[in-house]
């Protein structure tokens, strides 16, 4: 992000380069169409949840901002952060003795990051390496979060009582006070506290777990806080998380439109006329879709269908159905076309009323009838409510037989909705004989 890099160690330009990218990109969403439910913030992240609420001004919230990276880099001594992988309790033990060490970060059950100066943390760092205990020291210059920071508190008071606050427009979970009944984000005793406040990310997390969020947008510098909402989530399979992986070597711009085209998928109002003018779709051409379902074919091995034609006796070879059924029939009335079914043996009847199946759901959707898969569900090859409804109105100008309004629902595919009305034709067919053709 530009040639000048090594100014971002310095606590004063990250601060303020953080909060305009994550502001940036949530306005950027926004102006596609995104609409968040809830928003929760990581450290400065919340900065930039309420000013998206409202909370604040952009002009007061880069004030803010800007006060807070001064002050820090001017008033606070260096400090280290250590991540370590154990249990809040375990840490609480560890540091019991001290005042030097505070705990700045719960990003998860067993995800604690602790700050102080060097020389507290040094022999804790040691001992846990020697336990083999993972810990990590972060790429920080201060130790965010933890006592360290007071010096700063005083002249960020007066900049934060400046500042003119109003009630957020949208739910904010705090990762600050996540377990008070009352939190007043117009209040600037709140932004106060928060510099010296842990950062709860996992107490506010489940908390978005129990309204139900099941879609997590991160708009961070990197795909961090997805992992850890990921690593505490009972079921990941029930979740869908979207984010840029800027470490990534795909550019940025493809990511972004992968990211919109799995925020379609999900049912987002993506407002697609205000991406047009964007870079993003600088390159991109205007194709038309068809309207009808697409081939449904497939080019990977699978194994062969398991056909459950109940009566029927159907040889090894016969599995497929495409090299013996007959050719389609005329359908020249009911009568004579249920006439030439009758003259069939048992076998030939049902791989007759396969093969005019698949025809006629091939009409339907515009397919031929070889292109109609025997045990793909019949949702999958676009048979929507209507479509069935087409199909029952075909089976009954052929074959004089009424499908039930549930087919789509109790029968899927084609085998097992041959295999429902067959059963009952042939019964029907054997009670009564073979009609005269009137001249």
């Amino acid at each position: 992000w530009g040639e000048r890099t090594g100014l971002l160690a310095q606590t004063q330009f990250a601060q303020p380069a953080l909060f305009t990218f994550e502001y940036a990109m949530m306005q950027l969403w926004h102006h596609w169409g995104a609409r968040p439910h809830v928003l929760i913030g990581h450290s400065i992240g919340e900065y930039a949840a309420a000013c998206y609420a409202g909370v604040f001004s952009e002009t007061d919230a880069m004030k803010l901002i800007i006060a807070r990276g001064e002050l820090m880099q001017k008033y606070c001594a260096p400090g280290v952060m250590l991540a370590v992988a154990l249990p809040l309790a375990r840490v609480e033990q560890a540091i019991a003795d001290t005042t030097d060490i505070s705990i700045c970060v719960i990003n998860g059950p067993e995800s604690i990051v602790i700050g102080g100066s060097e020389s507290a943390l040094a022999p804790l760092e040691k001992q846990w390496q020697q336990e083999n205990i993972r810990c990590k020291r972060l790429n920080v210059s201060h130790a965010f979060h933890s006592h360290m920071m007071a010096p700063m508190l005083a002249e960020f008071t007066e900049v934060a009582n400046d500042i003119k606050y109003s009630p957020p427009s949208l739910p904010i979970l705090s990762s600050s006070k996540p377990h008070s009944a009352a939190i007043d984000f117009a209040n600037p005793t709140y932004w106060i506290d928060h510099i010296q406040a842990r950062v709860e990310f996992y107490a506010a997390a489940k908390q978005a777990f129990s309204k139900g969020s099941n879609q997590w947008l991160e708009l961070g510098p990197m795909q961090t806080l997805c992992g850890l909402v990921r690593s505490i989530t009972d079921d990941d399979s029930q979740h869908h998380w979207l984010g840029l992986q800027y470490q990534d070597s795909t550019p940025v711009l493809e990511q972004l439109t992968d990211a919109l085209a799995q925020a379609y998928t999900l049912k987002w109002n993506i407002d697609w006329h205000h991406i047009d003018d964007q870079s993003l779709a600088k390159d991109a051409q205007g194709v038309e879709l068809p309207l009808y379902a697409f081939d449904q074919q497939h080019y990977w091995f699978e194994e062969e269908p398991v056909f459950s034609l109940q009566q029927v006796p159907l040889k090894a070879q016969d599995n497929n159905l495409d090299d013996e059924l007959p050719a389609p029939m005329s359908a020249e009335s009911t009568n004579q076309q249920v006439n030439q079914l009758k003259s069939l043996d048992t076998e030939n009847q049902w791989l007759t009323l396969v093969s005019i199946t698949r025809r006629q759901i091939g009409a339907i959707i515009n397919v031929s009838e070889e292109e109609v898969p025997l045990d793909v569900d019949l949702f999958d090859l676009g048979l929507d409510s209507m479509k069935a409804m087409d199909l029952r109105a075909k089976v009954q100008e052929e074959l004089g037989y009424s499908l039930s309004a549930r087919l789509l629902f109790d029968y899927p595919n084609v085998i097992a909705l041959v295999d429902y009305f067959g059963i009952e034709l042939l019964q029907l067919w054997e009670a009564s004989p073979v009609a005269e053709e009137i001249e």
